[in-house]
């Protein structure tokens, strides 16, 4: 791994480091990147369980993959993301309505290595805490089975776990990276597959999604969904004639935009960034 400019940082100092570091220009291929990029990620998570007074014995978990389908490739981005929840919140019923404002989820985004694509696909799951009440499943599932199978090639599923601690719940609500993934460059699969430069940008910044609470109120019947303001931001902000994505655009630029508004290729593909060849300070 070649020498990281964020390592000169003194290790005494490595919380600032944690929430404001320089990547270097080889991301895709830099596990010390990865780890802070995840750990960037897990900051929301963490926030999230240092709040919860009482952990939820159960939680109900909607689970829809996106498949790189060629009728899918206008979903493959954030408009197609907020389309598809849309539709999973678009409904007349008001007792479903009643039910799913009591139970705000979670929203996470994320892609999924699959052996049956040559592409990753987009997993997004919703997730309730508590056990949502059977006809609000039922309701969920009828959606899941038409509206939503039309966008997604997928049905998806809804799973109820049982929650065993404060870990495991870390765990559930932990959005894995999938980076190193060549189809992300400005060029080879994705171009093959008629995937636009707007759409291979959008599915780079999306690395950068975190775990974000969903105000049903404000989600359900509302056809100009909004979830993606912080990635649509950074995009615009380095969206110009020098910052713009050429073939040779390092991803470490889309990702450096996210950690700013935030504030707080080769197949390597790092699931849980254990530090398999003893590279990382920590």
């Amino acid at each position: 791994m070649p020498f990281c400019e964020h390592l000169t940082l003194n290790l005494n100092d490595i919380n600032r480091c944690e929430s404001n570091v320089d990547l270097c220009n080889n991301i895709l291929e830099c596990s010390c990147c990865c780890y802070f990029l995840e750990k960037h990620k897990q900051d929301f998570v963490d926030t999230l369980l240092n709040q919860i007074h009482q952990m939820p014995k159960e939680i109900t978990r909607v689970k829809i993959p996106l498949l790189p389908l060629p009728a899918n490739i206008p979903y493959y981005s954030f408009n197609g993301i907020e389309t598809i929840i849309y539709n999973l919140f678009r409904t007349n019923n008001n007792a479903h309505i009643k039910n799913l404002k009591k139970n705000s989820p979670y929203l996470k985004v994320y892609y999924e290595k699959n052996p049956l694509f040559n592409l990753p696909i987009i997993q997004i799951e919703l997730i309730f805490f508590g056990r949502l009440k059977d006809k609000t499943i039922d309701e969920l599932w009828k959606t899941l089975k038409a509206e939503v199978l039309f966008f997604t090639g997928s049905v998806g599923d809804i799973d109820i776990i049982s929650v065993s601690g404060k870990n495991h719940l870390s765990e559930i609500l932990k959005i894995p990276l999938l980076v190193g993934y060549p189809e992300f460059k400005h060029h080879g699969l994705l171009l093959d597959s008629n995937f636009t430069p707007s759409h291979i940008k959008e599915m780079n910044y999306l690395h950068s999604f975190t775990l974000l609470p969903l105000l049903m109120s404000a989600i359900i019947n509302n056809n100009t969904l909004e979830l993606f303001d912080i990635q649509k931001s950074a995009i615009q902000r380095n969206d110009s004639p020098q910052n713009s994505f050429e073939e040779e655009t390092n991803v470490d630029d889309v990702i450096k935009g996210i950690f700013e508004k935030v504030d707080n290729e080769d197949y390597h593909y790092f699931p849980d960034y254990e530090d398999l060849n003893g590279e990382l300070p920590f």
